[in-house]
């Protein structure tokens, strides 16, 4: 399958978490479409590493390359004007059936081009025994078109209390969806990095890393 592209101007970290998303969902066959009918796609998990700065305009582009079981692997690169990779991500997605409320496994005919390119065969969620942090409440314009809280929306409390930092990794593990109301932020801050994870209802419904230049 040919890359699928967005044009950027100087893009913050969410707004390309948003094109992400964005691409995921333009980039489909019309086999990939008439497949999704009655269904969900969503990135369950990401990986994001800079290696560059994000100034001026920006070309993302995607391509699927990998199908395993219940996930779907996307990857992604942005260039600068110069036609300089200064950003290198992929992903994870799942399917899920919206009668049923269950994932359903991904046809393996949707891949053309395999690679592996950032997403380890580890676990990304970073460890944190602690339960208790700061309330996060979500508004109804931090959720999407099935209601669901956006995945942008888990990151923008983390990254506007470092507006000074500049980012280097970051790794998103989606658990589960939650709608917008409250949830608890929990973070543990290092030097060079911030862990973290938001509980609703007392679940963890997402797991954050992010390392700093």
């Amino acid at each position: 399958m040919s890359r699928t592209s967005f044009a950027l101007y100087k893009p913050s970290i969410l707004e390309i978490v948003t094109a992400m998303e964005e691409l995921a969902h333009e980039d489909l066959t019309e086999e990939m479409g008439a497949f999704l009918t009655g269904k969900r796609m969503r990135i369950y998990e990401m990986r994001m590493h800079a290696l560059g700065d994000f100034a001026g305009a920006l070309t993302l582009d995607t391509h699927l390359s990998a199908t395993k079981g219940l996930f779907l692997h996307r990857e992604y690169r942005a260039k600068n004007a110069r036609d300089e990779v200064v950003m290198l991500a992929s992903a994870r997605l799942v399917i899920t059936d919206l009668a049923k409320m269950i994932p359903v496994p991904i046809p393996a005919s949707w891949v053309e081009t395999p690679s592996d390119v950032l997403l380890p065969p580890g676990d990304l969620r970073p460890k944190l025994e602690r339960r208790e942090g700061t309330q996060i409440v979500f508004s109804d314009e931090d959720g999407d078109a099935n209601g669901m809280v956006r995945h942008r929306a888990y990151l923008a409390p983390i990254l506007a209390a470092h507006p000074e930092r500049r980012l280097r990794t970051l790794d998103v593990t989606y658990e589960k969806d939650a709608p917008p109301g409250a949830c608890t932020l929990v973070t543990e801050e290092k030097a060079d990095a911030v862990a973290a994870y938001y509980l609703h209802a007392g679940e963890v419904v997402c797991h954050l890393r992010i390392t700093w230049k």
